[in-house]
């Protein structure tokens, strides 16, 4: 006869009372106690933490950057203790707790294999994207990258989305659309009511006009009426003219776009 054997899993949570705690973790003002052993075998981590301290203070690690819940919550996870029905932010913080100190029980994520997340609203979304993108967990970074295709005007029109990062709007954005450049980022979000992006990301590209990169930027200024780049090229060709009337993509511009660059170099003789 088989046996369910899965069923069997043991809750480690309610098998250890017979060995005390020697640890603790601090996070702010409150302390979890918790057995060394347990940390030993959560994480790599952890046993730098816990070398003999010869001053005869308590064992302890101070967790910053987390709340006292989520390190609880985590913890006790890893004990088997088991959780009511945790929202998803929890969750998602829990994930973050693991990725950093690569509590390696907790820090799987989903894969393609199990399936994408079902992702039932917006903000569960930010949630996810959040913790997908600083976490480098890539396969859940594809499944917000399909979610946000699909929904794009929706999600653009929030205020929430403008309280994503600049980084992390830029890599969404570019991996939804296969977009290779920083200009075709900066097309895709003009095109597409993303407006907040476009002047940060505009820039370190008026930083850094060169031969180069000239005539890309000068397509894109003219074609996208950016006031503030077409200035920049103006200058930059008033001052390398010479260089520039040689370079045959500055010849292969449309005429009205070239007209625009000499027009305005000239006005700001």
């Amino acid at each position: 006869m088989s046996v369910p054997f899965a069923s069997l899993a043991p809750n480690l949570a309610q098998h250890c009372g017979h060995v005390p705690t020697d640890f603790e973790i601090v996070v702010g003002s409150n302390r979890l106690l918790v057995h060394k052993s347990l940390l030993s075998l959560m994480s790599p981590v952890f046993p730098a933490m816990l070398s003999p301290n010869p001053a005869g203070v308590p064992f302890k690690v101070d967790i910053k950057g987390f709340d006292f819940e989520t390190v609880k919550a985590t913890i006790e996870f890893c004990y088997g203790r088991k959780m009511e029905a945790p929202t998803v932010e929890a969750v998602v913080a829990m994930l973050r707790f693991a990725y950093h100190y690569d509590i390696k029980s907790v820090n799987v994520g989903p894969t393609r294999e199990n399936g994408p997340p079902r992702f039932v609203d917006r903000d569960l979304l930010y949630t996810i994207v959040r913790y997908a993108y600083h976490c480098s967990k890539d396969d859940l970074f594809d499944d917000c990258c399909d979610f946000f295709e699909n929904n794009q005007r929706d999600i653009v029109a929030t205020d929430t989305f403008k309280t994503l990062s600049l980084s992390l709007v830029t890599r969404l954005v570019k991996w939804t659309f296969g977009l290779k450049t920083q200009f075709d980022v900066l097309r895709h979000a003009r095109a597409n009511g993303i407006d907040f992006i476009l002047e940060p990301l505009e820039q370190p590209v008026i930083e850094a006009v060169s031969l180069d990169t000239f005539c890309d930027t000068v397509k894109y200024a003219w074609s996208c009426s950016r006031d503030d780049l077409k200035t920049t090229c103006a200058k930059f060709f008033n001052d390398n003219h010479t260089e520039i009337n040689k370079m045959k993509a500055f010849i292969n511009l449309p005429p009205a776009t070239t007209h625009g660059v000499l027009k305005l170099g000239y006005e700001l003789l």
